[in-house]
């Protein structure tokens, strides 16, 4: 029994002790990453939600960022096992620019000139993009390359828009600085979340290197050409720049830009991308890995809505008689977004009701008062949609979707309400409470016919013995 007021103590103790814990070290929220890059962003592509971000929709120079676009384009327009002749076209770049080092007359394929894009950011090998299929846009197998370079950048122009990088404006097919050559890091994440879905774009961005050659091929020799291509790319290796959830991409650099990264991740399922643009030297890597691990520590794929989920209940007006007065609504489809946990306790759902389907308000003739209580009019069928759910951000919506009517509500007219007092009369007839009335209606009518059967009786005795006693007086 001693040991009772001891455990008590130690419980007290132990609850002070982490109250003095918690006031002298409050729980802080998780500290926010570190980046050193003029702008960047941290990007969610699945659901694409900004998770963090400094000066995303500021203008930049891209640098070779710009040949994931390319890159794209070249997917589209070119077959992987297409056999493309090397022109002139490589001689459309500046000395000092990156390269591949491909020969005129050179036959390579396709997946090879993506390999020369991605792995040494071959500038001269956006110029062979660019021209065939300049000459497929434009039917004209002879075009010039300065007329084929202007073709290929309006169909980049086009298609940036189409990805929603509505601040983008490219001038070359390799990123090679330009005054009017400019991105931001929200359209290069647009842009990089486009080619994710390439399955061999993202298969590529993860080869370290390649070796290997192409031919030459004229009428008096066959010359081979060997390429050894270095990945640019720190990031998919190992070492201390390495990451080992990354998964690609792109890096970029000029002396305007600064050191680029388009980098992309994978860890238990959730993708992220983050562009970093003119990080101090040698500091892309961990700027980058900064973001990764900020948004894969912190946020997690958490479920808004279930589907066939209840949202909630609306008055009926004027319900016909017996019925239910409120119809339950429900959510249609499940919805779930990436969101830390501060995000995710901070979502404001909001429900509106189709104004069709709302009944005026009630004015008392009496008070004049007037009573706004939305109320839904039939006729409704279960599972018609009666409204929309949106769930919200800080003011930014995340997902809207439509609400349907959980049962089926039926107009009330004059032969609804009669059928509703029949039932009832019928219900009140033969339910157990009209037993004793029953009982009562019948025997009623037994006890009065009785009660007359006595009374003629006893007069009929009454006569009879009046006769009686008379004849026996005479």
């Amino acid at each position: 029994m001693a040991s009772k007021p001891i455990v008590k103590r130690l419980f007290a103790l132990t609850a002070l002790c982490v109250y003095l814990i918690i006031s002298v070290f409050p729980i802080r929220a998780a500290a926010l990453p570190r980046v050193f890059a003029d702008t960047y962003i941290l990007y969610e592509p699945d659901r694409e939600m900004i998770l963090y971000a400094k000066d995303e929709h500021r203008r930049i120079y891209p640098a070779s960022m710009t040949k994931i676009l390319t890159a794209i384009l070249a997917e589209e327009y070119i077959g992987l096992d297409e056999i493309i002749i090397v022109g002139n076209e490589i001689d459309y770049i500046p000395s000092d620019s990156s390269r591949a080092y491909h020969e005129v007359g050179e036959a390579i394929t396709g997946e090879n000139i993506l390999r020369g894009l991605i792995i040494p950011s071959g500038n001269e090998t956006a110029c062979i993009v660019a021209i065939n299929i300049a000459r497929e846009i434009s039917g004209n197998p002879n075009i010039s390359y300065p007329d084929a370079e202007k073709l290929f950048c309006d169909l980049m122009n086009t298609r940036a828009k189409e990805l929603g990088a509505l601040d983008t404006h490219f001038t070359n097919p390799h990123g090679y600085h330009s005054g009017s050559h400019y991105t931001t890091a929200y359209d290069l994440a647009l842009i990089t979340r486009e080619a994710m879905k390439s399955e061999t774009i993202m298969r590529l961005a993860l080869e370290t290197d390649y070796v290997g050659l192409s031919v030459i091929t004229n009428n008096e020799a066959l010359k081979v050409v060997h390429h050894n291509w270095p990945s640019h790319n720190k990031l998919i290796m190992a070492g201390a720049e390495g990451y080992e959830y990354a998964t690609g991409l792109k890096t970029g650099y000029t002396d305007e830009a600064g050191e680029c990264l388009a980098a992309t991740a994978t860890k238990d399922g959730a993708n992220l991308i983050a562009i970093v643009c003119n990080s101090p030297a040698d500091m892309r890597w961990a700027d980058v890995k900064e973001l990764f691990e900020y948004g894969f520590s912190e946020f997690a794929d958490r479920q808004i809505q279930e589907d066939g989920v209840q949202l909630g209940v609306i008055d009926v007006s004027d319900p016909r008689l017996g019925d239910e007065t409120t119809l339950t609504y429900y959510a249609v489809g499940a919805y779930s977004v990436f969101l830390n946990e501060e995000q995710y306790g901070n979502i404001v759902c909001d429900i509106t009701i189709d104004k069709t389907r709302i009944a005026l308000p009630i004015v008392d003739e009496e008070t004049g008062e007037t009573d706004d209580t939305p109320r839904i009019m039939a006729p409704i069928t279960e599972g018609d949609v009666i409204g929309s759910v949106a769930y919200s951000l800080r003011g930014e919506i995340l997902y809207t979707g439509d609400i349907i009517a959980g049962r089926t509500v039926e107009e009330r007219t004059f032969n609804t309400d009669m059928d509703y007092y029949i039932a009832e009369m019928k219900a009140a007839a033969f339910s157990a409470k009209a037993i004793p009335y029953w009982i009562a209606g019948i025997m009623i009518p037994i006890l009065i016919v009785v009660l007359i059967v006595a009374l003629v009786r006893r007069g009929r005795r009454r006569n009879s013995g009046r006769y009686h006693f008379q004849g026996r007086r005479w």
